[in-house]
C-alpha cells in the first residue's frame, strides 16, 4: 500500500505547518511497540531523561535500540508522506528527536518552541501516538503558520517566551488531538508544545526527525544521519 500525499494535502502542510495522517498503525503493531517500550522503562539504559522526581520519562536513541523501531521509522506509512514533502532522498536525524516519551503529569511543563533554528536546514518532525492523545491528557498543541515567522534563535531550541516578537500570538495555540496509532507530520519550524497531562495515566508517543539529503555537503559518512530512502546525492565542486 502507498501513502503518498495529494496536492491538496501537501498544500495544507505547507500552509499550516502540520498534517494528520489519515492512516493509523494497526492494533497489533501498537501492542508490540508498547510491550517493547514497557520493557525499556522497567530497565532503562542511557541515554534517557528524568523528571524532577527522578523518574525516567524519555528514552533516547530509539532507532538504534531495537529492530521494531527501525522498521517503523523506515516504513512506507511514514516515508511515503515524507517523500511527498521532502523529495525522494531522505535522511533520519539520529541526533534530533529519536525518542519515546511517557508524558505523565509530572514529566515536563508545556513551552512553545521550534525543533530547528532556521529555514535553510529545516526538518520534519514525526510523532507516532501509541495512546490516545486528548486535551485532557496533554495532546500536542501548535500555532499554525508560525513556520513562516522570523528566525531569531541563538540556542539549541527557539522558545517563544524568550522573544518579544512572538508575544502577541501566544494565545493562538490550537490543540491537535490524535487517536492511538495516529501519525502527525510537523514542520520543524512551526511553534508547538506538549500539553499538560491532567490525568493519572500516560500519553505514550514516539518522536523522529527527517530532512532531505544535503546534496551540497561533501560529508557522506556521518553517524548522526541515516539514509532511509533514495541515495546520498552530492552535487558540487568537491575536488578542492
Amino acid at each position: 500500500m502507498e501513502y503518498f500525499l495529494t496536492e491538496q494535502q501537501i498544500r495544507f502542510f505547507r500552509t499550516s505547518g502540520f498534517f494528520k495522517s489519515s492512516h493509523l498503525l494497526d492494533t497489533d503493531s501498537i501492542n508490540e511497540l508498547k510491550a517493547k517500550i514497557s520493557e525499556m522503562y522497567k530497565n532503562p539504559t542511557l541515554p534517557f531523561r528524568k523528571n524532577d522526581k527522578g523518574e525516567v520519562f524519555r528514552i533516547d536513541n530509539l532507532i538504534n535500540r531495537d529492530k521494531i523501531f527501525k522498521d517503523l521509522f523506515t516504513s512506507s506509512i511514514i516515508l511515503d508522506p515524507l517523500e511527498s514533502l521532502l523529495g525522494p532522498n531522505i535522511e533520519y536525524a539520529v541526533n534530533r528527536q529519536n525518542n519515546v516519551n511517557l508524558n505523565r503529569g509530572c514529566d515536563q511543563e508545556p513551552r512553545l518552541h521550534r525543533d530547528v533554528l532556521q529555514w535553510s536546514r529545516a526538518a520534519i518532525t514525526v510523532i507516532v501516538y501509541l495512546e490516545e492523545s486528548t486535551v485532557e491528557n496533554g495532546c500536542t498543541s501548535i500555532i499554525p503558520g508560525t513556520q513562516y515567522f522570523p528566525c531569531v534563535a541563538t540556542k539549541k531550541n527557539c522558545f517563544m517566551d524568550e522573544h518579544a516578537i512572538f508575544q502577541d500570538i501566544l494565545d493562538q495555540t490550537v490543540p491537535i488531538p490524535m487517536k492511538a496509532g495516529g501519525i502527525l507530520f510537523m514542520d520543524g519550524l512551526v511553534m508547538h508544545t506538549v500539553g499538560k497531562n491532567h490525568t493519572n495515566s500516560t500519553r505514550l508517543s514516539m518522536f523522529a526527525a527527517y530532512h532531505s539529503v544535503d546534496e551540497i555537503s561533501g560529508n557522506i559518512e556521518d553517524k548522526y544521519k541515516l539514509l532511509v530512502r533514495g541515495e546520498n546525492l552530492r552535487i558540487g565542486n568537491f575536488e578542492y
